[in-house]
């Protein structure tokens, strides 16, 4: 008797990762991968997708990617329409985009310029 895993409703997804091209966004992009979910790579770096990407690939699942700037409306809407054009859609995304522009610790940060990160993610 095989066991379902929680996330085996997972199997056959397609998924956006924006950000993806390192830390958490990376783990969970070759995670989602593993667990059979189509993944669409996306962050500004394109040498970074694409190592994950191929990672991913490696590793037996399927990948793609694409870079693209999640702060750009522009490269959003071209995103979103090679998506459809490519996958008709998508089940999930994780909007991970984002960082500490200020290189600051939070004591030292700028409220204001915490907002503007929030704004944009």
């Amino acid at each position: 008797m095989t066991q379902e895993t929680p996330f085996a409703g997972l199997r056959g997804r397609t998924a956006l990762v924006t950000g993806e091209g390192s830390g958490i966004g990376a783990a969970l992009a070759l995670r989602l991968g593993q667990l059979g979910v189509t993944v669409i790579c996306t962050s500004r770096t394109q040498a970074n997708i694409d190592a994950v990407a191929h990672a991913i690939i490696m590793d037996g699942g399927q990948a793609t990617a694409t870079a693209a700037d999640a702060t750009d409306p522009g490269d959003m809407a071209n995103l979103a329409a090679a998506l459809k054009a490519q996958c008709g859609g998508l089940d999930l995304a994780y909007l991970n985009a984002g960082g500490n522009w200020q290189k600051a610790t939070i004591l030292d940060s700028d409220p204001i310029e915490w907002r503007k990160g929030f704004d944009q993610t």
